[in-house]
């Protein structure tokens, strides 16, 4: 299945998850981390999702799906119910034009949710299709390792960027001295190797 890598600013989102159980508050949490406006529609919470919804942090109704419910929803997710249901809310979905995730089901699913290295400055994705969320998550931890230090990296490039912008009108003209200038600083390291090599 190819998917289209995108990264959606979920930040005050209304999102709805189906479902009170583990699968749901996996997602629960991951959605909290970037500040989705969450309601969890199940007869009944686990401790940890009632947890926080006594905290505030996400809403609780405590009733038993109907169409009715995505009304308002831009995402649903939905968890631990049974296949029969999911393809319900699936057509539901589609018929109101709010995007679809079934936990461990990606053939129902509009979007699926990849690993991710969540920088200050950057997001990192690793998507296997739906087939193999445990290398993902083993790729993700790999990578976390490597690129620790892209954050302070790209504040440099963001100061850059905007004297760019200031000094030259077209983003032509921008990558052209940016591409100079990283062919002039290559040109520097390989003179500075050449140098030190005995």
């Amino acid at each position: 299945m190819k998917t289209l890598p995108i990264n959606v600013v979920i930040e005050g989102l209304p999102v709805l998850v189906v479902g009170g159980e583990f699968e749901a508050h996996e997602k629960v949490e991951k959605l909290l981390r970037y500040g989705a406006d969450i309601t969890v529609l199940a007869p009944a919470l686990n401790d940890e999702l009632t947890s926080l919804a006594e905290a505030g942090h996400i809403r609780h109704l405590a009733e038993t799906y109907t169409p009715a419910h995505l009304k308002g929803y831009r995402l649903v997710y939905v968890g631990d119910l049974c296949k029969d249901k999911r393809e319900q809310i699936r057509e539901d979905t589609r018929e109101l034009g709010v995007l679809f995730n079934a936990v461990d089901m990606p053939g129902l699913c509009d979007f699926i949710m990849p690993a991710s290295i969540q920088g200050k400055n950057f997001a990192l994705s690793i998507c296997t299709g739906g087939k193999a969320a445990g290398l993902s998550r083993q790729l993700r931890e790999q990578l976390e390792s490597a690129i620790h230090q892209e954050d302070e990296i790209l504040e440099v490039l963001d100061q850059i960027r905007t004297i760019f912008k200031r000094k030259y009108d077209t983003f032509g003209q921008r990558r052209d001295r940016l591409w100079a200038i990283l062919e002039e600083l290559e040109a520097i390291e390989k003179a500075n190797d050449a140098t030190v090599k005995p």
